[in-house]
């Protein structure tokens, strides 16, 4: 089974896939675009807990997934350059955690925050590079067809509805990177937010 939902709240979506593991339905893998993977069984009382690491070598990785399962923590699903690793115990305490204090909890939104901080600028320096240089101009994304203002009746109407896709592609193609960048700004800001609140609420 699958479904597909999006979360930035670690303990949200830790809670919602211990729900799922009540139900029958045990968590396998999740997709880039959010599309969870599930397998189906006996309902059991799976804990999950996800944490935030990015890793550059294999061996420190394995290490890592091996100091969790010495603690009773089996990898459900991550990868090595991935970000988020989901770890599940069948502990039948619900507070359980893989944790060991409250600041390293909340540091997993920092390092995502981070991340996606340092994901900003390489994005938007090709776009201000060519503002800059005047390659990207305002008057780009206008109707472009001479005398199209002064036309009237059926030829306005003509010439505009067929230019219309064409502007809507250059608009488009042309502020994609900016919606890129505020989708990337706002997960930035909003893991910044959670790290501030995850420590101020202990």
């Amino acid at each position: 089974m699958k479904k597909t939902k999006w979360f930035l709240d670690f303990e949200k979506e830790e809670k919602w896939l211990n729900e799922m593991s009540k139900k029958g339905y045990h968590f396998e893998s999740v997709s880039p675009l959010g599309t969870y993977y599930f397998r189906e069984g006996e309902p059991d009382k799976r804990i999950y807990r996800i944490d935030f690491r990015v890793f550059n070598k294999k061996d420190e990785y394995d290490e890592y997934i091996q100091l969790f399962k010495d603690s009773g923590w089996n990898l459900a699903y991550g990868k090595l350059s991935q970000g988020n690793q989901y770890f599940y115990s069948f502990d039948e305490k619900m507070d359980a955690d893989i944790f060991s204090d409250d600041l390293s909890k909340a540091q997993r939104y920092l390092r995502l925050s981070n991340m996606w901080g340092q994901l900003i600028i390489p994005v938007s320096l090709p776009y201000v590079t060519l503002y800059m240089t005047g390659v990207f101009k305002i008057s780009n994304f206008v109707y472009l067809t001479p005398g199209l203002w002064d036309k009237t009746g059926f030829d306005f109407w003509k010439s505009f509805i067929f230019e219309t896709p064409f502007v809507l592609f250059r608009f488009i193609l042309g502020f994609f990177p900016l919606f890129v960048m505020g989708g990337f700004l706002y997960v930035f800001l909003r893991s910044r937010k959670l790290y501030k609140d995850s420590v101020n609420s202990k």
